[in-house]
């Protein structure tokens, strides 16, 4: 496999860019940064709202749509997050604050917005609400699956979640999570139910639900050994993948409940440990629920790619490689030898993607095999992943 840049997005500026998040229904990415503004942005040619074509490999021309926040917000907007259901983002503020955006709708009044009927015509962006709570900046604003919950952490060590309105134009205090004994850098919600997961400064990863009477955390993970800066889940949400400052990509599995186990909080193991991935911290992670990549970026400027393995693989004798598990003589002077690698393993790798610290990747929802990247350097690249012709 290789990468192949397909568009570069820039802001004039060369302020950092910390998080980008694509709609959920179409080709339309929002971006926050430094320069204390929300972009969206889409293809220039036909309708932002379909597709990016993957078997085209023409170099793209894309158009900021819309910019926000100009006079709003104080200080550096550190991320970013589209609903998935409804017509919202959510940004978080080095001020302390989660501001959220409603996309302006031409549907009749009564009528649910829909993304798309709204992002094809010139879109605006509405401040709706200003939650107040945290007491220092706020690292990383994620969505629920169903829409109606928004999870908050920051560097006051803490997570908060918030509750969307009955008139669906404000979220209200829900809970707060506190566990973590240092800065909470990111969370992400399990794509198929009300679980959340927080990673943090004091190196570990915490997972939250829950019950009749208040949110609890469930589960900690504790495999690295310097602060955790992402997580991503799989398709499914059986399985999670988190980047951390001593450079290693973790696997995690949760681990299958037994028949006694009912009323049993699930637990999560490691089962794939990839150490000394970049040569420095790793920042971002993103898991495609479509094509089962994943992908890290970090302090290095370099893209990985990785693909998940088959459990074995047969190989001829010249062929052999280290983690040998058995070998069977077929005559004839050949050997099958089979073995098992790693279940995860890296694929494509591109150097010197940006000119600095690669921030946030986010795999496109409709197409597993087209992301984006941000960085230092202030711009947002496209990338598709594309299978090396021989």
């Amino acid at each position: 496999m290789q990468l192949l840049k397909i568009a570069t997005l820039a802001t004039g500026r060369k302020d950092p860019i910390w998080s980008i998040s694509w709609c959920p229904t179409s080709a339309v990415l929002a971006s926050a940064g430094s320069d204390c503004l929300v972009r969206l942005w889409a293809p220039q040619t036909g309708d932002c709202t379909q597709a990016i074509q993957r078997d085209d490999e023409r170099p793209q021309e894309w158009r900021c749509l819309t910019t926000f926040g100009a006079t709003l917000f104080p200080r550096t907007l550190r991320c970013v997050s589209f609903n998935p259901r409804l017509p919202f983002l959510a940004c978080g503020s080095f001020d302390s604050y989660v501001y959220t955006l409603r996309l302006n709708s031409n549907c009749e009044e009564g009528s649910e917005p829909n993304l798309q009927e709204i992002l094809t015509s010139p879109p605006k962006l509405q401040l709706t609400s200003t939650l107040e709570g945290h007491e220092s900046e706020i690292k990383c604003v994620a969505f629920s699956s169903s829409g109606s919950l928004l999870a908050s952490c920051s560097r006051d060590r803490t997570v908060w979640l918030w509750e969307l309105g009955i008139d669906k134009d404000d979220f209200e205090s829900l809970s707060i999570l506190e566990g973590h004994t240092q800065d909470v850098k990111y969370v992400v919600w399990h794509p198929c139910k009300e679980l959340l997961c927080s990673c943090s400064y004091d190196n570990t990863v915490r997972m939250w639900v829950e019950d009749e009477y208040d949110w609890y955390c469930c589960s900690v993970l504790s495999a690295h050994s310097s602060t955790v800066w992402a997580a991503s889940f799989d398709k499914l949400g059986e399985r999670l993948v988190t980047v951390s400052d001593d450079r290693s990509v973790i696997f995690w599995r949760q681990i299958p409940r037994r028949s006694d186990d009912i009323g049993r909080d699930p637990s999560w193991e490691t089962f794939c440990v990839l150490k000394e991935q970049h040569e420095r911290a790793i920042y971002t992670v993103d898991w495609s629920h479509q094509s089962g990549l994943v992908v890290t970026g970090g302090g290095d400027d370099a893209l990985h790619i990785y693909q998940e393995n088959p459990l074995g693989k047969t190989v001829t004798l010249d062929d052999t490689e280290e983690q040998l598990a058995s070998s069977q003589d077929l005559g004839d002077d050949k050997v099958k030898i089979s073995y098992h690698t790693e279940p995860f393993s890296i694929v494509a790798t591109l150097l010197n993607a940006h000119e600095g610290d690669i921030n946030c990747v986010k795999w496109n929802p409709q197409d597993g095999y087209i992301f984006a990247s941000c960085g230092d350097d202030g711009l947002i690249c496209i990338w598709r992943v594309t299978m090396e012709m021989s």
